[in-house]
């Protein structure tokens, strides 16, 4: 009898967690864009991203995103000279997890994130073509509309293997 009741109450509980979530209008699809044409690297980049995901409620997002950043290299040698292994193109792959502290109006969000995954330069002049890739990101989330934003950020973008590393600004779009 006590299984049953424990039951019942466990059942009953989560439709009303379900039906709270639905009447929050919380879960749905998310998609992010954004680009970095203001990098301030120590090496050159410049990105252009996409991510997708699953915007858990108004706090959460977790997705897996991709794009095209180009890398800009050089660098000097052991007798003082400088090499330039010139502009490569670049995919990254990576989780993008971000938490969001809505505004009381709730008209905008502060934003957190972390970025981790890896990036393959396309370019043969690259000694070292996987690179595995770390960022943390913030910035503000400013709502047109429930679904609709403009995102402005800094990132703090770190290779794992490579010299790759530095601050970047970006522009984005969260629809």
């Amino acid at each position: 009898m006590k299984a049953k009741i424990l039951i019942v109450t466990v059942a009953v509980l989560a439709l009303f967690s379900v039906g709270t979530a639905a009447a929050e209008n919380t879960g749905h699809f998310q998609g992010n864009v954004s680009v970095s044409p203001l990098g301030v690297f120590w090496k050159t980049h410049l990105a252009a991203d996409a991510s997708f995901g699953w915007r858990l409620n108004n706090w959460f997002y977790a997705g897996v995103g991709t794009g095209c950043h180009y890398l800009h290299d050089s660098y000097r040698d052991g007798s003082g000279n400088i090499v330039d292994n010139g502009w490569s193109p670049a995919i990254p792959l990576y989780l993008d997890m971000v938490g969001y502290l809505p505004f009381p109006n709730k008209s905008s969000a502060l934003y957190l994130g972390v970025e981790a995954g890896g990036m393959y330069a396309l370019s043969q002049q690259y000694s070292q073509q996987k690179y595995y890739l770390a960022a943390a990101k913030t910035g503000v989330d400013i709502a047109v509309s429930d679904r609709l934003g403009v995102t402005l950020g800094v990132s703090f973008i770190s290779s794992l293997k490579a010299d790759f590393s530095g601050l970047a600004l970006s522009l984005g779009l969260r629809f």
